[in-house]
């Protein structure tokens, strides 16, 4: 990056995400939004769902080095629909999703 007076900045954006993802409070805040979308979750599953899905945390491995954790659920039919069950959508309405 040039300024005008023709001193020259380099930034080394690798860098900076690399030091942010390495940070513990980022990978304690990242974890923490994934258990608000699984309590939340929960909740939307005993009130629509009869309490029918186990819903878990999990952390993921990236090859970005990005700290990732993925809300899943054991149940298929609730999430996704079937001929014999109305389509919850559980997590995507966790997440606050449409």
């Amino acid at each position: 990056m040039s300024r005008g007076d023709g001193i020259e900045i380099e930034i080394d954006g690798d860098y900076i995400f690399a030091t942010a993802m390495s940070q513990a409070s980022v990978r304690a805040a990242v974890q923490q939004r994934a258990t608000d979308i699984a309590a939340r979750a929960r909740r939307i599953d005993q009130r629509d769902g009869a309490g029918r899905a186990t819903l878990r945390v999990e952390k993921v491995s990236t090859g970005t080095g990005r700290v990732a954790y993925n809300v899943v659920s054991d149940d298929i039919e609730g999430e996704y629909g079937s001929s014999t069950r109305v389509r919850l959508s559980t997590l995507r309405r966790a997440r606050g999703g449409r």
